[in-house]
């Protein structure tokens, strides 16, 4: 009887076991296409705005700094 039960326990556990590293691989893979979609994003940002990037980082390094 305690030996069934233990028995249906560690089943149980490790078929949660199984089941959640299995959904964390999911959703890591689901991240992944996310990432690179925001990465594609923010370079657009930044060619569209890479003159005012310049000017802030040419005042910064000549710290020549507009309080």
């Amino acid at each position: 009887m305690i030996k069934s039960i233990i028995s249906i326990l560690f089943k149980i556990a490790l078929s949660l076991m199984i089941v959640s590293i299995l959904a964390l691989g999911g959703i890591i893979f689901v991240l992944s296409f996310g990432r690179t979609e925001i990465e594609d994003k923010l370079n657009e940002l930044v060619l569209e705005n890479r003159l005012e990037i310049v000017e802030i980082v040419e005042k910064r390094l000549s710290l020549d700094f507009e309080y």
